[in-house]
């Protein structure tokens, strides 16, 4: 596969002016590199909710919860208030 792929896409108005905006101001060097930098985050956003959802699963396969109210009351005999 190719190091770079021409790719046509259509934006939003409002999108593509902060996409341009961001590279007039200096923070990328062009419309490339602020694209690559929201697909990034996208990417980093999909490995949190990936994440999430294994912990979450190892959360229900531990076993059955305890009520919260329980729980805090242990905590409020243990530590007082």
């Amino acid at each position: 596969m190719p190091l770079s792929q021409t790719v046509t896409i259509e934006l939003t108005p409002e999108t593509a002016a902060r996409l341009n905006a961001a590279v007039a101001e200096g923070l990328y060097p062009d419309l490339a590199q602020a694209v690559s930098a929201v697909v990034n985050v996208w990417d980093d956003q999909e490995q949190a909710r990936t994440d999430l959802r294994g912990l979450l699963e190892a959360g229900m396969a531990s076993g059955p919860g305890e009520p919260a109210e329980q729980v805090f009351m242990r905590l409020r005999q243990r530590y007082g208030k």
